[in-house]
């Protein structure tokens, strides 16, 4: 495969919001290219379910606010009594209606979901929210029953290594995380040596399911459901999120391997996991948003962690 990593990435961002059919459309790319690589690969498929917004509205002393909705149950929102930082995650606020904004991006980032009806807005329309007196909107959502996939790509049967990335998305989703499945559909179609000794999964519905509280990663516990003899006979496990935007870095960061990687057995294998990721300050910019768009790549970026990831496998597997 001689096509750029960016390239790839710009193949998978077609997809926008993959999320239910959009995901299932993703994933039969992804499948074509896996076969056009000529690698043998498996497919675990799991029922999930993605809120799907029909609807959302929001007005400020009867001027409409640009809004998008970003939750897993409709309703009305009234009065500006919740209005709250998108990146602060805290349980108690999942079933509390709210306005949501992200303090870093310019645009309407959805940066979280929650189980009570919720809108998200840009930070430029805080100070409208704020000075107005008669605050209204209403999100529409449809809960949407799907089958998702995970492809495993390599040594399905004794790997040392077992390499994650997630290819569903909120919004366009470049950085996060067509970055992460170009560099794993590099490697796959181009050193080919690499799959001798690990398992590659590219993984559906990481971004939204229904389970509480913690609604993402599903995909993965999927794969931990069926495949967990793997996770724990395994040496290490690493996951790719948000490359291709700055240097490559790995880390076993709690904090960042809880986000990244939610296993329900996460605290038995926390030693052995490992996550590849970008600039994070680059990526909260952008965060589930529409400018989370190829631009936010480099070809460069994208190389250094692909070539990162090679010499971490190689030098653990050798």
């Amino acid at each position: 495969m001689s096509t750029s990593l960016l390239s790839l990435a710009k193949q998978v961002t077609v997809f926008k919001h993959r999320q239910g059919v959009h995901e299932s459309a993703a994933a039969d790319f992804l499948q074509n290219v896996l076969v056009a690589s000529e690698a043998s690969f498996d497919v675990q498929r799991f029922l999930t379910a993605v809120p799907v917004i029909r609807d959302a509205w929001l007005q400020v002393d009867g001027f409409s606010v640009p809004c998008e909705g970003c939750s897993f149950t409709g309703g009305r929102i009234e009065g500006k009594d919740h209005i709250v930082s998108s990146l602060i995650w805290e349980p108690a606020l999942l079933d509390t209606p709210n306005i949501n904004f992200n303090p870093h991006c310019a645009g309407i980032s959805c940066s979280n979901y929650y189980f009570a009806p919720a809108l998200a807005i840009s930070r430029t329309a805080l100070p409208q929210l704020l000075s107005g007196r008669e605050v209204v909107g209403e999100v529409v959502v449809d809960r949407f029953q799907f089958e998702s996939r995970n492809f495993l790509v390599g040594n399905s049967s004794t790997p040392r290594s077992i390499v994650f990335t997630h290819y569903d998305s909120i919004r366009t989703g470049a950085t996060d995380n067509a970055s992460g499945v170009a560099v794993v559909l590099d490697i796959i179609a181009n050193q080919p040596d690499v799959l001798q000794h690990t398992l590659f999964v590219l993984a559906g519905n990481e971004e939204l399911s229904y389970e509480r509280p913690t609604y993402w990663g599903f995909g993965y516990r999927a794969f931990e459901k069926e495949f967990g003899a793997l996770l724990g006979s395994c040496e290490r496990a690493i996951v790719i999120d948000s490359v291709g935007n700055g240097s490559a870095i790995i880390t076993q960061e709690s904090g960042l391997v809880y986000l990244g990687f939610p296993l329900s057995r996460i605290a038995e294998w926390h030693s052995k996991v490992y996550m590849l990721h970008g600039d994070m300050d680059q990526l909260m910019a952008v965060y589930h948003s529409a400018d989370d768009a190829v631009s936010t790549l480099t070809e460069g970026s994208l190389q250094a962690a692909r070539d990162t990831l090679v010499s971490f496998l190689n030098l653990s597997n050798s």
